[in-house]
């Protein structure tokens, strides 16, 4: 069994005192309650500042009668060589055309 990994589920774990982690599967509410919940919320921060920039991104009321697509946090833990985590990744994207 390779180091940081789940034998039955195959799931990456962010740091030996944590649950496990599955990158890119878990939600905002899950890294809420994470021990390492200040690095994900920086990273939530990082990627909002980011599509600002960008003028991607803006909140605003839809109008009435418009066909909203809804979105999603996807969260992603770089490792070094070593299995240490050494950036946690934010992608907001969307879920799906309806």
């Amino acid at each position: 069994m390779k180091k940081g990994r789940s034998q039955q589920s195959g799931r990456e774990n962010v740091s030996p005192n944590t649950r496990s982690w599955q990158p890119g599967r878990n939600t905002l509410a899950e890294a809420c309650c994470h021990l390492e919940w200040a690095q994900w919320e920086r990273a939530i921060e990082e990627e909002i500042a980011t599509l600002k920039a960008a003028s991607t991104w803006r909140l605003k009321e839809p109008p009435l009668g418009a066909n909203v697509i809804s979105s999603k946090w996807v969260f992603k833990a770089k490792k070094d060589t070593s299995g240490r985590v050494i950036h946690y990744k934010v992608c907001l994207v969307v879920q799906g055309f309806s």
